[in-house]
């Protein structure tokens, strides 16, 4: 048995797992995509040869991970996809666990887009996304992304793993505001401060890997990432980390704090619970 043979890791994966770079602009909309660190796939690698599972915790859908991150990475546990909405093994090929928005959403949708007309909203499912509305300006920009379809709520096919919304700071915060006030049926998480993703209420990050981590035997949880919606896995892991290039919010408090997204975070991880746990074993 290896020193991580008990740890399930459990990372977020844009600008924590991968450099910085992904982040929506003041607009909401993504400038670039982004490369993994060779230095964490190669700490990843070594890991799991000393008895470790890791996997990827995403606000990332199932086509996307198909379609872009599975070129770079298949890890040894199933992914956290969607916030926590879906987990999906991709060795297999495999639903482990699937939690869908309720039918109540489409109302939800339609309120949204008529108080909020500023805000892109998308709703998302495990093969596609669907713009259910946008500003007449953006939508050649939505429609030239990969896995992207243009409707409507009443016609687009449910069950909806998530919604995504994104425009200016100030109306992300304001249809939060709303949305918290008037629908107590949802999961809200301000991922950037142009975006809000929504799930089912309960269902986070952190709910599904300590679930995952039950599942699998494993007795610890390490966690680490930079975000707002990271916080409830951070909040759920025995060890939590938030690299240092994450949100000021997240590195004020008090997580163990892991090396920029850019040096390496997931590697600096993996070496920081190796002297751990070989100086708690040295305590025993």
């Amino acid at each position: 048995m290896g020193i991580f043979s008990d740890v399930l890791l459990v990372s977020d994966y844009d600008d924590t797992m991968t450099e910085p770079g992904g982040l929506p602009g003041k607009d909401g909309k993504i400038a670039k995509m982004t490369t993994v660190p060779q230095a964490n796939l190669d700490a990843i690698r070594a890991f799991e040869e000393e008895g470790g599972l890791f996997t990827i915790a995403s606000g990332r859908t199932q086509i996307y991970y198909d379609n872009v991150i599975r070129k770079t990475i298949i890890p040894s546990a199933p992914l956290i996809l969607a916030n926590g909405s879906h987990i999906y093994d991709p060795v297999k090929d495999q639903d482990i666990l699937v939690r869908p928005l309720p039918d109540s959403v489409v109302a939800l949708a339609k309120d949204a887009i008529a108080r909020f007309p500023e805000v892109a909203l998308q709703a998302q499912r495990k093969d596609n996304m669907c713009i259910l509305h946008c500003a007449e300006k953006d939508k050649e920009y939505y429609l030239n992304l990969p896995y992207h379809v243009l409707g409507d709520a009443d016609s687009y096919p449910q069950p909806w793993v998530k919604l995504h919304f994104s425009g200016p700071h100030e109306h992300i915060a304001q249809l939060m505001e709303y949305l918290q006030a008037h629908y107590h049926e949802y999961e809200y998480a301000e991922s950037v401060p142009t975006v809000c993703e929504m799930q089912s209420l309960g269902v986070t990050k952190g709910d599904a890997a300590r679930w995952l981590a039950k599942r699998l035997g494993r007795k610890i949880l390490v966690c680490v990432g930079d975000a707002p919606n990271d916080l409830p896995m951070l909040e759920e892991a025995d060890y939590a980390f938030v690299t240092e290039s994450g949100f000021d919010v997240m590195r004020e408090m008090g997580f163990f704090r892991a090396a920029e997204a850019r040096k390496g975070a997931v590697a600096d991880v993996i070496r920081q619970m190796r002297t751990l746990l070989k100086k708690q074993s040295r305590n025993r």
